[in-house]
């Protein structure tokens, strides 16, 4: 142990080191900080405990965001449950009474908490840190951070690299390549005289005051005397200060700042999943003071337009659920024509293999609704599923098995499999499946190819639709022979799980 500390002392005592102070700039998060002290500062000017209380879950975000190198959207998502989102609706639906202008304060943070929450906003740290370590992917690297944060990518690309605490550092006597310490002055303050790497790297946020400074507990005699200092060459990148002031202001929508769901659409729901056409969603909230109930997971086309040599271009995309962001322009059924489908697959396959195909899939449907009733609850033969080696995440996933919505599940032949299908059974259910599944995505590219031709048509041309896709209105349209749909605007997504009968699926709902 003492040869050890010897043989550390020595090495500490001959090294070089270079020092820099990194400013990461992020436009979002520093105006966030300016916005958040500057309500921080009219609440201690007024003495409101219930109103600060509400205010919590917003100085959280703060604390947890600022040397975070998680993806904001993702670590928010592990700290905050629906009751933390709902303190800051009442925070803001609250605040605004108490002031003329605060109302434009609200909008402009709320509107940065929504985009954060949407995974719209680039973890700026995170990206230095990974060019960063790839530059040095060669080299021992140590992260330090009070309460570090294991980037398993970034381990997986380089071995060489490690996350420690500060006390692990100084306990471990061991002198690194690279030494990177994410937080905050107060936390660099500590250890900016503990050079145990022979580059170290301070990172924070440019709104700090992020200054490298010697010791003042050194009396000036000692200064000359001692040498800790000596061989410490000291650089600072240049901030990006923006003042917040001088962007325009974007006011959110009014009907952005509820983020739960709405009660009305709360009676539609039941507790359980367990009773039949009864399944998991979520509540897509629309402008207008609209919404909609989405089945969880789901897929929606949403309208994308770009433009190319003074043309615009009208194509459509699918988002997942989850991935849709605020101001996506998306497409809902609001009628199919019953027999489309049908039509389409026999016009592709021919009625005699349609046919075939949609009984062998009908088969197995049936098998496994009648398990269902043999063991009782879907709870019950999901946990029999499991056991057996079919591998089910959810109940919602095993009613898409038995309903219309699924027809090929991955885990297709461990299923038939259980279900004691022949092995000729087996062979001719798994060619139908991937046939009847084939099928019907061409016949959802095929609508959505007439989707695109009718509103590259309309461009320009009526004016509702235009005011669907330039503002918030929405807008209501047919195609012979295949639905009617209508264009809305997204202003968020509620993560909040509800249970709804399959009738209370993608209707627009008042609010």
């Amino acid at each position: 142990m003492h040869t050890n500390e010897i043989e550390f002392l020595n090495e500490y005592n001959s090294m070089k080191t270079k020092v820099e102070n990194v400013y990461v700039y992020s436009k979002e998060i520093s105006d966030y900080f300016k916005l958040y002290m500057k309500i921080k500062k009219i609440l201690e000017s007024q003495y409101n405990p219930e109103l600060e209380k509400l205010f919590q879950p917003i100085k959280e975000i703060f604390y947890e965001l600022r040397s975070s190198i998680e993806e904001y959207n993702v670590k928010l998502d592990k700290i905050f449950m629906d009751e933390d989102w709902e303190r800051i609706r009442m925070f803001f639906s609250q605040f605004v009474l108490y002031g003329e202008d605060y109302g434009e304060i609200s909008n402009q943070l709320f509107k940065i908490i929504l985009k954060i929450r949407n995974g719209e906003v680039v973890n700026k740290t995170k990206e230095w840190l990974t060019t960063i370590c790839y530059k040095y992917r060669t080299q021992r690297v140590a992260v330090i951070a009070n309460y570090p944060e294991y980037d398993s990518e970034l381990l997986k690309q380089h071995s060489n690299l490690i996350f420690l605490k500060p006390n692990q550092l100084m306990r471990g006597l061991e002198i690194y390549d690279v030494l990177i310490f994410l937080g905050t002055p107060n936390f660099f303050n500590e250890f900016n005289n503990v050079f145990f790497g022979t580059t170290i790297h301070y990172v924070s946020y440019d709104f700090y005051r992020n200054e490298f400074k010697k010791s003042k507990v050194l009396t000036p005699l000692q200064k000359k005397l001692n040498t800790i200092y000596g061989n410490v060459r000291v650089f600072t990148n240049e901030k990006q200060h923006h003042d917040i002031n001088s962007t325009p202001i974007e006011m959110v929508n009014e009907s952005a700042i509820f983020v739960g769901v709405p009660e009305n659409i709360m009676k539609l729901s039941t507790n359980s999943l367990e009773e039949d056409n009864v399944v998991e969603a979520r509540f897509i909230r629309l402008t207008n003071n609209r919404g909609l109930i989405a089945l969880k997971n789901s897929t929606l086309r949403v309208i994308e337009m770009v433009e190319k040599d003074n043309e615009i271009n009208v194509s459509i995309i699918r988002k997942k659920l989850n991935d849709l962001t605020p101001a996506d322009k998306i497409i809902i059924t609001l009628y199919t024509n019953p027999t489309f489908l049908e039509q389409y697959s026999i016009k592709k396959l021919g009625e005699v293999k349609y046919e075939k195909y949609q009984h062998c899939v009908n088969q197995y449907k049936e098998k496994l609704k009648e398990a269902k009733d043999i063991l009782g609850t879907y709870q019950r033969l999901m946990r029999e599923l499991n056991n057996n080696g079919v591998m089910v995440s959810d109940l919602q996933v095993l009613k898409n098995w038995m309903g219309e919505k699924t027809v090929r599940p991955r885990q297709l032949k461990e299923l038939l499999i259980f279900l004691k299908f022949e092995d000729s059974q087996i062979g001719e259910i798994m060619e139908a499946a991937k046939e009847i599944n084939t099928t019907r995505r061409r016949a959802g590219i095929y609508k959505s190819r007439n989707i695109a031709k009718l509103l590259k048509k309309i461009e320009g041309e009526v004016i509702e639709y235009n005011k669907a896709i330039y503002s918030e209105d929405n807008f209501v349209f047919s195609i012979s022979e295949i639905g009617k749909y209508s264009i809305e605007t997204v202003v968020n997504v509620i993560k909040k799980k509800i249970y709804v009968h399959t009738s209370e699926l993608y209707k627009i709902q008042k609010l």
